[in-house]
């Protein structure tokens, strides 16, 4: 049992890992959630290689079978905000947007005198990406038809200094869809690679919960030419807005 609070939040941000609408799987390393979530301390095996989030920089540790890294940017459990947004501005925005207004601002429903509002700037900048190839997959008028296996491979130039996410906007079952669909985004560049995955449920599931897009961490750094891949694990059809 858990307060409905807390799929709303999650959902909202569009994270790809909720995967029931009882069953959440971190923050998939989003930068600002884990620092507004007070997270200092990472670990991970020391056979296991890959992402680490960004500002994680890895400490000593007696134990050989963990990597621990910190977190130089962590923010205490308790910390306050000298400004806001309302509620019917926070809902306005986008998941990655309402991460950064929460870094800037609470979000308010009464508003008490005395406190100035916000002026959210996202810095959120579009990649122009190229489709290099589509491999069983049919994409067009806004929906998706991918037979099991198919892959959109993609290119982008990506800048310093940033952290990197795929989004899939308003993807949602079709009509013809017979079961839920599993979904694996995936980034490469030079001695690196990461993969992530969400599944899209279909509104007949016992377990269905509605978000307006699936955002998938691709992590930071590696700047230059990336390349990224979105694959289907079975025969999938979906409605897609947007990538």
């Amino acid at each position: 049992m858990l307060p409905s609070d807390y799929l709303e939040f999650y959902t909202g941000l569009d994270l790809n890992t909720v995967w029931q609408h009882c069953n959440f799987a971190g923050l998939d390393g989003r930068t600002g959630l884990l620092e507004l979530a007070a997270v200092k301390y990472y670990t991970r095996p020391t056979s296991e290689t890959g992402l680490v989030p960004y500002g994680f920089e890895e400490i000593e540790s007696s134990d050989n079978a963990f990597q621990v890294f910190e977190n130089r940017n962590a923010l205490p459990i308790s910390y306050t905000y000298n400004q806001y947004i309302t509620r019917e501005e926070y809902e306005a925005l986008s998941g990655l947007e309402k991460e950064q207004a929460l870094l800037q601002a609470a979000v308010l429903e009464i508003v008490p005198a005395g406190f100035d509002t916000a002026d959210i700037q996202p810095e959120l900048i579009p990649l122009d990406y190229r489709i290099i190839e589509t491999a069983g997959v049919e994409w067009s008028d806004q929906h998706l038809e991918a037979e099991g296996g198919g892959t959109i491979s993609l290119s982008a130039d990506v800048p310093e200094g940033c952290e990197v996410y795929m989004v899939l906007q308003g993807a949602r079952t079709s009509d013809r869809q017979s079961s839920n669909i599993l979904l694996n985004a995936g980034r490469a560049a030079e001695d690196f690679s990461v993969e992530k995955q969400a599944v899209i449920l279909r509104p007949e599931s016992h377990w269905y919960f509605e978000r307006d897009a699936v955002v998938f961490n691709l992590g930071p750094g590696h700047p230059g030419k990336n390349d990224f891949v979105l694959a289907f694990d079975g025969d999938s059809s979906l409605d897609l807005e947007n990538l």
